[in-house]
């Protein structure tokens, strides 16, 4: 079924979780990166690695999960 926006998920798609990990090498105000917008500051990532799905409660910023989460 596809919601207000017309998009139709694949069944069995998780929500609320970890799907992988990247190593945050820098902050920058420049990037040559297409996904920089120019504004304010960037995050620099680096070794993206993919996880099994995790749940985890969001937040806002960086944060370390609770024990038994991620």
């Amino acid at each position: 079924m596809a919601g207000r926006h017309r998009i139709v998920l694949p069944e069995g798609m998780h929500f609320g979780g970890v799907v992988g990990v990247v190593d945050l090498v820098d902050g920058v105000r420049a990037h040559p990166s297409p996904w920089f917008s120019g504004k304010g500051f960037g995050d620099v990532l680096a070794n993206p690695r993919r996880l099994s799905f995790r749940p985890c409660k969001g937040n806002l910023g960086f944060f370390r999960p609770e024990r038994g989460e991620a």
